[in-house]
């Protein structure tokens, strides 16, 4: 309209300064037309996670595919193969009060790197045959959770009872250092007390139930696909815990999920089969070390490295459901930042002899190459051979290093029960095709809650979760090496 800012001819002004008028018209659609006319508001990382999505099997990007055919893109997306349920640790009471601390939010960017780093040409060269694309669910346990709803009770109703809370005991100097100790750290010493039952409960409750909701959306999903488990924190040592108590395979009776009424249905373990389970600045170890547990493979778990090797199959070697610390999983990965005080090892767990032989694991890092180059010290990520723990040398023959001598048996030994060696050794590849758990971050110095925006860390989730199974499909950069400096100490 005329007026004294715009003036009394606004539309010349606009036409002669080149503005457009009305609504556009394209005579037959046109994607690249449409693309210049209404440009897309998602950042650069969502357009990449889109396109990953679509592009983590073989196949031309969306975009060029939606030029062409505008059904055929969505006909050619993948299913999902890989659904990975990521268990909370400490802390989410916080997220009550302050937004940046929620877990939904942390996994919503999580998925999205998860997604750009499926589409990257690199990675998916290495994938699987049958690999589709993965998704990535939190479960919330600690919302749906109330600890502190009184102190002591023995069941019965007193007027003279009296039932006290935390916020009764709690002073009210310091409110914002009281308010994030009462909501962060109380909840390790309440996992110490008999409220751990109760929490152990929440996570298998709310992991079954969004597993549920995921097979009903997706039928097909029971039969064909796989779960996998990300551990964070405390939640790394209740996965521990229930894995250790769940069944070596589900029973076929609950092996659809779907019409399960699981109110009604008191299950005391996970409904689907963990394929691999991702520690992530997990105390795992020092619970361990309280138990006096072992770190040992489930028996008859059907693993393709229990496959490939047969006579690893038994009690020497493997434990039994119940034990603290037996994981019918096919892999376990402890990934550790070194700037994480709460971090522990464990492959002194699984054997500490032979966990002292082995070189410290550096995950191969995305800074430089992953696949090879100088960040990958030469050697790439995933390669040929087989997963033998010795160190590697080349093919060539002139560079080969110099056969040594053997020594006599008797001085061998003396220093070595292979025996055991032998066993500790299978122990550790039914526990990991890598040949140890124990994996190290190179960069991301920050809090305990960075894993998370860690390039390295969602690469590792996304390669281990991809590869083909056993021995074979492992990468050279994660296999474990002999570390010939630091010897073999003998066994009493």
């Amino acid at each position: 309209m005329p007026s004294t800012y715009y003036g009394r001819r606004p539309l010349a002004g606009y036409i002669r300064k080149g503005h457009k008028l009305g609504i556009p018209v394209v005579r037959g659609f046109d994607q690249a037309v449409w693309d210049k006319l209404y440009p897309s508001k998602h950042s650069k990382k969502t357009q990449k996670a889109e396109a990953g999505l679509a592009t983590s099997a073989s196949g031309a990007p969306p975009k060029r595919r939606r030029r062409t055919d505008p059904d055929l893109a969505k006909a050619d997306r993948p299913t999902v193969s890989d659904l990975v349920l990521v268990i909370h640790g400490i802390g989410q009471q916080l997220s009550h009060r302050m937004e940046s601390f929620h877990f939904t939010h942390a996994m919503n960017t999580f998925r999205r790197d998860v997604n750009v780093e499926v589409g990257t040409d690199q990675v998916k060269a290495h994938f699987r045959p049958d690999m589709g694309s993965i998704m990535l669910l939190p479960v919330n346990w600690r919302h749906s959770l109330s600890l502190d709803e009184g102190g002591y009770s023995d069941g019965t109703e007193d007027a003279t009872s009296n039932d006290f809370t935390l916020k009764d005991i709690t002073p009210d100097t310091l409110p914002s250092v009281r308010n994030i100790v009462s909501d962060v750290m109380l909840d390790v010493p309440y996992y110490m007390s008999h409220h751990q039952p109760k929490m152990i409960a929440a996570v298998i409750r709310e992991a079954n139930r969004v597993y549920q909701l995921w097979c009903r959306h997706n039928p097909h999903f029971a039969a064909t696909g796989r779960v996998h488990l990300i551990g964070h924190s405390l939640g790394s040592v209740m996965a521990i815990d229930i894995l250790s108590r769940q069944p070596t395979t589900i029973p076929a009776h609950l092996r659809n999920p779907t019409p399960l009424d699981l109110s009604s249905n008191q299950i005391d373990h996970f409904l689907f089969n963990t394929t691999n389970l991702f520690l992530a600045g997990s105390p795992a170890g020092f619970f361990l070390l309280l138990k006096k547990a072992q770190l040992r493979p489930r028996l008859d778990y059907p693993s393709a490295t229990a496959a490939a090797d047969p006579s690893a199959n038994n009690v020497s070697i493997c434990g039994e459901r119940g034990e603290y610390g037996c994981l019918p999983v096919e892999n376990l990965y402890n990934i550790i930042n070194g700037y994480d005080p709460v971090s522990y090892r464990m492959n002194a767990a699984v054997d500490r002899t032979y966990a002292a032989s082995l070189k410290k694991a550096w995950i191969p890092t995305t800074v430089g190459s992953w696949f090879g180059g100088p960040a990958s010290g030469g050697m790439g990520w995933f390669a040929g051979g087989s997963g033998s723990t010795s160190t590697s040398t080349s093919t060539n023959p002139a560079n080969a290093a110099p056969a040594l001598p053997r020594l006599p048996s008797t001085v061998e030994l003396e220093t070595h029960n292979f025996s055991l060696e032998e066993i500790a050794e299978k122990r550790m590849h039914l526990l990991n095709d890598n040949g140890q758990v124990d994996f190290f971050l190179r960069y991301g110095g920050g809090p305990h809650s960075s894993y998370w925006l860690l390039r390295d860390f969602v690469r590792i989730i996304v390669g281990e979760v991809g590869r083909r199974g056993g021995r074979e499909g492992t990468g050279v950069g994660m296999r474990a090496v002999k570390d010939n400096k630091a010897g073999v100490a003998g066994r009493g």
